[in-house]
């Protein structure tokens, strides 16, 4: 999706998949996923999800 230049919609998806099977994520891996997300200009599909809730 990214080589397609979709990178809203491949951060969104990765983030439904999180939301939607309530995977657990490391504070490590949470911050690589919001640097990529801000990297690519998509941060907003992690904080409409609040996919943070899900770092423990």
């Amino acid at each position: 999706m990214i080589e397609n230049d979709e990178t809203d919609m491949a951060i969104d998806n990765l983030a439904h998949v999180i939301v939607c099977f309530h995977l657990s994520l490391r504070p490590a891996e949470y911050d690589r996923l919001v640097a990529a997300a801000e990297q690519l200009d998509a941060a907003d599909s992690l904080t409409d999800l609040d996919v943070e809730r899900f770092v423990s």
